[in-house]
């Protein structure tokens, strides 16, 4: 007996210190004198489980069931075993029958908690899981590992203020416990700011345990995230001056592209002075000086100026000045796309650690998913676009939509085509992106098109000032008895008269009293409104 639980100890510790096949031999030597010890067979399951040997470890976990039928702890490890198959039916009533065993026992209660969360359960489940957590929390309210499945198991039904609460509880109980901080740094993921305070913690737990592989690829989503921000700061800001082009005056769209340019230089800053002294010493440097990031780089600051300057070519008042900013914005998304490729391939590279690259994927699904709201955004503006003021930035914005979802497209396609390298898997990836990437390619240059098409009528139908001819009625005076002759004018026209037309002609100068200064008719303060009034004649 004294050798089993000496046994025990030592699998425990080497389990511990992520070696199962050590425990597995120290289990294995210790079965050969008590081959009916159901703690031994159950040790021995999970230890096949983490070496990926499941038929074994489903051997040994029906054993240790037989050997101990009253025993709950091989009924938990038979049904961790059958959910791991995708077996939830028989997960779920083994995870019943060991609660019914013990039903005080808080390692019962939260892993039937953990199977109900299950995603796509029913609400029926998800109160059921809800109740047994705090079931469990109940029994023992202080214990750090009750904790801690308890907050994971909040995470899994999705209640996020309810999950932060256990883990603050569980991180003052346990301030070293790595699954709690991988948890918190995962609930920090979820917005940007707090994203970039989850660094200083990956960071710590990382000097603590450099191979934990969650810590390393939160990291690195970290650093990339901030990255890719770069280039989609450049389309949003694009898309916003072409959207504001549509709806706002000269003065209004002055003002808005300035606040929207002046966050582009604030973001480079903001990575610079705040996301970099959270990474570990070295890391943003290993990671982005190199060869691939350093061009893409280089090409979004080419981007970040084409984009100042096609925006405050918008403002202008001459028309070609306008469409060639229409044009610079389109090439800033362009050049912005290229960059964001580049990123993103060199996070995704497979040559990198496959750790860090775990959380490219899901980030290119989420571009793809980005692009379809942008399509029902381009629809809308399409319904609204003949009542704009300027439906010129119209076709800007759905040329910045087609290299966005070109983009996003691009790089699913060139990730999926290198997990698996061979002639059969390409053509199947160039029918099923190659399409959509052409659709998407040709809305931008249909775009470009009708850009082209009505800056061009805009240009030819412009407004050119012209002098307007003026007719002068013949002077015929007129003498009444006992009146003064006098001299009759026609009235001119009013408000068409500016600096650059010469003086009016037919006004007889040479009957006024006085003498006018030289070019008094063409001064810039001289509008008339009524015309002039009939002078006397001179005596």
């Amino acid at each position: 007996m004294q050798d089993v639980e000496s046994a025990l100890d030592r699998a425990r510790i080497a389990m511990d210190l992520e070696r199962p096949a050590e425990a597995r031999r120290i289990l294995g030597k210790a079965l050969i004198d008590a081959p009916q010890d159901y703690r031994l067979l159950d040790s021995l399951a999970a230890a096949s489980s983490q070496l990926g040997d499941t038929a074994e470890a489903f051997d040994f976990a029906r054993r240790a069931v037989a050997a101990a039928p009253d025993a709950f702890e091989p009924r938990l490890t038979l049904s961790t075993l059958h959910l791991g198959a995708g077996e939830t039916v028989a997960a779920i009533e083994q995870a019943r029958i060991a609660v019914d065993i013990d039903p005080d026992h808080p390692r019962a209660l939260l892993t039937l908690a953990w199977i109900l969360a299950k995603p796509g359960r029913s609400a029926e489940a998800g109160v059921e899981a809800r109740a047994l957590v705090e079931a469990a929390l109940e029994l023992v309210p202080d214990d750090p590992d009750t904790v801690n499945m308890s907050a994971h198991v909040m995470e899994r039904l999705g209640d996020r203020s309810r999950t932060r609460e256990l883990v603050d509880a569980g991180l003052a109980l346990n301030p070293g416990s790595v699954s709690l901080l991988l948890l918190h740094a995962q609930l920090s993921m979820r917005t940007r700011q707090s994203r970039w305070r989850a660094a200083g913690v990956l960071r710590a737990l990382l000097a603590e345990r450099p191979g934990e592989e969650d810590a390393r690829m939160m990291l690195a989503e970290v650093l990339w995230r901030a990255m890719l921000r770069l280039p989609e700061l450049v389309w949003f800001v694009a898309g916003a001056a072409g959207l504001g082009s549509m709806w706002f005056g000269p003065t209004m769209l002055r003002v808005s592209c300035l606040l929207l340019l002046a966050t582009i230089p604030l973001a480079w800053l903001r990575i610079v002075l705040r996301l970099r002294p959270q990474l570990p010493a070295g890391y943003a440097r290993r990671r982005i000086l190199r060869p691939v990031p350093v061009i893409a780089l280089l090409t979004v600051a080419v981007a970040s100026g084409l984009v100042h300057i096609g925006a405050f070519g918008l403002h202008l008042e001459s028309a070609r000045a306008m469409r060639a900013g229409h044009h610079l914005l389109v090439i800033a998304a362009i050049a912005a796309g290229l960059g964001h490729l580049f990123l993103m391939l060199s996070w995704s590279n497979r040559r990198v650690d496959e750790a860090e690259r775990g959380a490219s994927g899901r980030r290119m699904v989420a571009g793809l998913v980005k692009s379809g709201g942008l399509l029902l955004l381009v629809g809308v503006l399409a319904a609204l676009r003949n009542w704009s003021t300027h439906p010129l930035g119209f076709w800007t914005v759905v040329a910045i939509f087609g290299v966005v979802a070109a983009t996003s497209l691009l790089e699913f396609a060139v990730d999926t085509y290198r997990q698996a390298p061979n002639v059969a898997r390409f053509f199947g990836i160039a029918v099923v992106f190659g399409l959509p990437l052409l659709l998407a390619v040709l809305v931008v240059q249909w775009s470009l098109g009708h850009l082209d098409r009505d800056a061009l009528h805009r240009e030819t139908t412009a407004p050119v000032d012209t002098v307007v001819p003026t007719t002068t009625a013949p002077v015929e005076p007129t003498t009444t008895h006992g009146a003064v002759p006098t001299t009759t004018r026609p009235n001119h026209p009013t408000g068409l008269f500016k600096p650059s037309m010469p003086g009016f002609p037919g006004y007889p100068t040479r009957t006024l009293p006085f003498d006018l200064p030289p070019g008094f008719f063409e001064r810039p303060s001289f509008i008339p409104l009524t015309g002039f009034p009939n002078f006397p004649r001179p005596q």
